[in-house]
């Protein structure tokens, strides 16, 4: 299972998370948000000729070397948060990552509010190659492959509500035309915080494991 956290933090605040993956048989990569923890800082926008490659590369690499060195097959993301967003956005890119799992980190550019709008999400290239609810389908298409976004109902910073459920069925519809796949939003009521409840992985253990 690849981790990857967001803005404001690094991922030792999840070791909590971590222990219960580890004890459900998982092997773990952690990945902050470059600039954040010990990841290098980041090039502005101006002076970077791809500035995504700064986020996306270190998942690359991380699923290249636990192929390689361990011979892992069976490769897994989840993120919080800005990390929910490169979960996602991995997922469309990689088909090797077989279940991703974007925790209130990512929604449709036409349904966000202001303080979702993070200027990496907006590379302008990105979404002439694909919108957000082509990657949704990106991610979630092809044997064995399902993405399940989890939202905070009562978030208190961002992602709140059941926007997710908008589009949900519509992504679903897609991916089950392209023949195999699965894509689902879960709505998590169970706290008012920004953050991966117990709940949410109790669903994403439960799914992983179908």
């Amino acid at each position: 299972m690849i981790y990857h956290h967001g803005y404001a933090s690094d991922y030792d605040t999840q070791k909590a998370h971590f222990k219960t993956l580890l004890r459900a048989g998982f092997a773990v990569i952690a990945h902050n948000l470059t600039g954040y923890g010990d990841s290098a800082p980041f090039q502005s926008w101006s002076e970077a000729k791809r500035p995504l490659r700064a986020f996306f590369e270190p998942v690359v690499a991380s699923i290249n070397y636990a192929m390689d060195k361990f011979g892992y097959e069976d490769i897994n993301m989840m993120g919080l948060s800005a990390g929910g967003w490169m979960t996602a956005v991995a997922a469309a890119m990689d088909k090797r990552i077989k279940r991703s799992y974007p925790v209130a980190g990512v929604l449709p550019i036409y349904l966000r509010r202001e303080k979702e709008t993070a200027s990496p999400q907006y590379y302008e290239p990105m979404l002439k190659a694909a919108g957000y609810l082509d990657m949704f389908i990106l991610g979630s298409w092809g044997e064995g492959r399902k993405q399940l976004q989890i939202f905070n109902r009562y978030d208190r910073c961002c992602f709140a509500n059941s926007r997710g459920k908008l589009y949900e069925a519509a992504v679903a519809e897609a991916v089950g035309k392209l023949g195999s796949g699965a894509f689902g939003v879960m709505i998590d009521e169970s706290h008012a915080r920004h953050k991966l409840s117990a709940l949410g992985m109790k669903a994403i253990l439960a799914d992983v494991n179908k």
